[in-house]
């Protein structure tokens, strides 16, 4: 979970992560005029997808992201806000 570089924006904390069938739900409180961005890697440390998943704007309502693919043995996500 991070912000975008240089943003006074805050990062969304994840408030929920939990299975939906064999599909990844993450879910966040989000703020107004905030634009979140989904990001999928099969490696923490490199493999993360240069386009977003999806975009996510913000209503100060709570979001929820569910991954349309099924999960590999390993995924990771990172939220980003701006």
């Amino acid at each position: 979970v991070m912000t975008g570089g240089g943003s006074t924006v805050q990062a969304p904390v994840i408030s929920s992560m939990r299975p939906t069938g064999n599909k990844p739900e993450l879910g966040w409180p989000s703020v107004a005029g905030v634009t979140y961005a989904v990001y999928k890697s099969t490696n923490l440390l490199t493999g993360w997808i240069v386009t977003p998943l999806t975009n996510i704007a913000g209503d100060g309502t709570a979001k929820v992201f569910v991954d349309p693919s099924p999960t590999q043995p390993a995924a990771f996500y990172r939220v980003t806000a701006r």
